[in-house]
């Protein structure tokens, strides 16, 4: 299976580019049809003229109709989110995972939790069809295939970070300001001059922040800031802001996950792109770790994660599967976690390129009807783990899981 990429910060220009492509591809295999994925429902409107969009808001009429289209083979192009993966495709040449990097490609609150990407690569094997990754700002994953070149790079242009890191000043810690006075004056000073300035702040209760933010400051000018959490990003009024302001990122980057810095670094390159030739201004209470993530160049930053991800055993290096154990009594349910645990050991001994962790609980874990869980987390090669726990008593497999702890 052939893989490339296409890195290019300009959403335009990057559908030009994938359009091309698909155009040349296309003419080689004898008019064969072509999959376009994009990570969100919202994205797909500013794809219209490059296809057929499909996703599952389309009526049934409409869906049947597009079904049968694309199984003669009328439909050549199709544009759609993880639902496009099920469509009966008669000669499909090539498939592109537009954005590969966003996270929201893995179903996370809904069974199955499918990784529309690993989605992909299947349905590429099964029609011996291209995959090419387009991206803004590419993942870890796409990075290290790219320098291993296991993935042609076709174009690279990525978003380029400009972060301004602000830290509490003694005075601010003194006060107990909400927001850091510095941050704070500089969003009202380009309000005032009429510029839209986006605030994102990822806590439902932005009161504080809020009222820290527009003290003295008129209605008019009071206007032209918006705060709201990543939900934000979806709203077309977003990407006519003129500044962009990041509050406390830490929230994101102290997640208990080993992926928190790499989905840090994502989602700032996510509002850098609104104002490209601007800087982002990030308000923090934890300096060190904000600055590690974001002030470090993208080949020091790169290689601390890769080597951290080879030491630990885990993506890109391995894939991961976490196996779950669920019971109503928390005793019973860690003992079963550990009876997986030993039979796990036992099947591992024949694998060594193969690792397991736990059992362990989910920090901060929200189950319902007070159901107790406990995870296990498998590390290897997909079809080695799959053999592995097929027949041990687990209540769910989640590979690519969207959380590990």
């Amino acid at each position: 299976m052939k893989y490339s990429a296409i890195i290019e910060r300009d959403a335009d220009k990057r559908k030009k580019l994938i359009g091309k492509i698909i155009g040349k591809k296309s003419a080689r295999h004898d008019g064969g049809q072509a999959l376009i994925l994009v990570p969100e429902k919202h994205i797909l409107d500013a794809c219209a003229g490059m296809g057929t969009i499909f996703h599952a808001g389309l009526k049934i009429s409409e869906k049947k109709d597009i079904w049968k289209k694309v199984a003669s083979g009328e439909i050549q192009t199709i544009i759609g989110t993880q639902k496009a993966l099920f469509l009966p495709y008669k000669n499909l040449a090539t498939i592109v995972v537009d954005e590969e990097q966003h996270e929201s490609y893995k179903l996370w609150d809904q069974y199955p939790r499918l990784h529309t990407v690993r989605g992909a690569q299947q349905l590429a094997a099964i029609h011996k069809a291209e995959i090419i990754y387009a991206s803004s700002y590419p993942s870890i994953a796409l990075r290290h295939a790219i320098q291993t070149g296991a993935c042609t790079m076709l174009h690279n242009r990525p978003i380029a970070l400009l972060p301004k890191v602000i830290q509490f000043s003694f005075e601010d810690r003194k006060w107990k300001r909400a927001v850091p006075d510095e941050a704070s004056h500089a969003i009202r000073t380009w309000a005032r001059k009429g510029l839209r300035v986006l605030v994102l702040h990822n806590k439902k209760d932005s009161v504080s922040v809020r009222d820290a933010i527009t003290r003295r400051l008129g209605k008019q000018a009071a206007k032209n800031i918006y705060i709201g959490t990543t939900a934000l990003l979806s709203d077309p009024l977003v990407a006519d802001a003129d500044r962009v302001v990041w509050l406390f990122p830490e929230f994101t980057m102290r997640t208990y996950d080993f992926r928190a810095s790499e989905r840090a670094r994502i989602l700032a390159a996510r509002l850098q792109n609104i104002t490209p030739k601007s800087s982002l201004l990030i308000a923090t209470r934890h300096m060190d770790v904000s600055k590690a993530t974001f002030e470090s160049s993208e080949e020091v930053w790169t290689s601390v994660v890769l080597e951290e991800r080879s030491r630990l055993h885990l993506s890109p290096f391995a894939d991961l599967v976490r196996l779950t154990v669920i019971d109503k009594d928390d005793k019973k349910s860690r003992a079963r976690a550990i009876t997986v645990r030993e039979i796990l050991d036992e099947a591992l001994n024949k694998n060594p390129a193969c690792k397991v962790y736990g059992p362990f609980q989910e920090y901060k874990a929200k189950t319902k009807k007070k159901m107790h869980e406990y995870h296990l987390l498998l590390a290897g090669p997909l079809n080695t783990l799959v053999d592995i726990y097929k027949d041990v008593p687990v209540d769910s497999a989640d590979v690519d899981p969207h959380r590990i702890v």
